[in-house]
């Protein structure tokens, strides 16, 4: 879930980006509005250009992509309005990255990215690996790539992400693609009704959720080609009850992003438990004083306990792995992917060793639909935790993308 950056801020002196702030494209003025459904208004971001491409590459540990790159790419920011809850429309915000030549033998690629902190969404943060990632397919490729921020960051900051949330990421995603085709049609940019969906951590999560929101919406008119969906935390009731059962110190950043979600069922389903029922004395002290604030990245976790065991109170736990908490147990069910069905072609890649987002995710998710005849692929990286398997799992989105060619 975590994202994993290449490099820090300072190296944005280094890039030669073009920043293009401030100049943005609505069509307002001497012109009349056309009818808009999704898309609202495009920003200029600024051009990476092929030799910072190469640089950055080569720098953060990815020479091989370098020699992939073959033309600088624009980015864009793009404004457009998705629906948060079900049925209430909010401003939401996502990149676009387009090649200097659009490949029409490529599908247009939707990337939906990691656990970020705040303001680190892709249309704020350009320059981290799976921005850099995108931009290198793009470039190579000739691909159009979109990556949507979510809702709670960019142009719906003023929200709480909701962690883990199936169908919020899902409608996300349809509705920048949505926005995006209409903005290509104002401004005459290509565009293609095949899509492929791509995604690592809960980026991962987030594509199988947007191939499901695809599938069961109707009349999109899209074609999905492939999902690549690296580590996700597919099935939440298993892994709920995995981590609960854990007696062992955890790493903080883990922590931090469980609790994220802990916050999300409350605030987006009313989850009735109290946190004095969940958490230890103590711990629950600490997060009353900080008003139970958990949502985004808090890695020092306010000095909480790290250790499971401690940290929550043992009658929650044995509520939940007895499956006698209907309420959490209905939460997880419905943010579980498990019962999916994909009726298109589907690869699950994960790092046998990662402690974070377990294993037992993409497993589950496999064995379920692969019972239900789905083209579903399991590839496994022996030995890979959470950090590790990105890379592999980037050898597998980009070599996907070669067999369009």
């Amino acid at each position: 879930m975590k994202k994993y950056y290449l490099f820090n801020v300072l190296l944005l002196l280094f890039v030669t980006t073009l920043v293009l702030s401030g100049c943005s494209k609505d069509n307002g003025g001497e012109h009349p509005q056309p009818v808009r459904s999704w898309y609202v208004s495009a920003e200029q971001k600024g051009q990476l250009t092929k030799e910072a491409m190469q640089t950055l590459a080569n720098m953060g540990g990815y020479a091989s992509f370098a020699s992939l790159v073959d033309s600088d790419v624009q980015l864009e920011k793009i404004t457009y309005h998705t629906e948060y809850p079900s049925g209430t429309s909010v401003l939401a915000s996502g990149m676009l990255i387009m090649p200097a030549k659009v490949n029409d033998r490529q599908p247009m690629v939707v990337y939906m990215h990691g656990t970020v902190a705040a303001n680190g969404e892709p249309s704020a943060s350009l320059f981290n690996t799976e921005t850099l990632l995108c931009a290198v397919m793009a470039s190579a490729f000739g691909c159009v790539t979109l990556l949507p921020d979510y809702v709670g960051y960019g142009a719906s900051a003023d929200i709480v992400h909701p962690y883990i949330h199936k169908e919020s990421m899902g409608q996300a995603g349809l509705d920048l693609i949505r926005a995006y085709q209409e903005y290509a049609t104002e401004e005459g940019l290509p565009y293609t009704n095949r899509v492929m969906l791509a995604g690592y951590s809960e980026g991962g999560y987030a594509a199988v959720a947007l191939q499901k929101k695809i599938q069961e919406s109707a009349a999109t008119g899209l074609h999905i080609e492939k999902t690549i969906a690296g580590s996700g935390p597919y099935d939440n009731v298993n892994f709920a009850k995995a981590f609960l059962a854990t007696d062992a110190t955890c790493d903080a950043h883990f922590i931090s992003s469980y609790l994220w979600a802990f916050q999300m069922y409350k605030e987006a389903y009313g989850y009735a438990t109290s946190y004095a029922d969940i958490f230890s004395d103590a711990d629950n002290a600490i997060l009353q004083t900080h008003h139970y604030d958990m949502a985004y990245f808090r890695p020092d976790t306010y000095g909480l306990s790290l250790n499971p065991a401690l940290l929550f109170r043992p009658s929650f736990v044995s509520a939940v792995s007895a499956d006698a908490d209907t309420d959490l147990l209905r939460i997880l069910n419905e943010n579980s992917l498990t019962d999916f069905a994909p009726q298109d072609s589907l690869i699950l890649v994960y790092g046998s060793a990662d402690t974070w987002v377990y294993p037992l995710n993409s497993i589950h998710a496999y064995n379920a639909m692969t019972e239900k005849k789905c083209k579903v692929a399991l590839i496994p990286i022996e030995g890979g935790d959470h950090a590790s398997t990105m890379f592999p799992y980037c050898d597998v989105v980009l070599s996907r993308l070669k067999q369009f060619e």
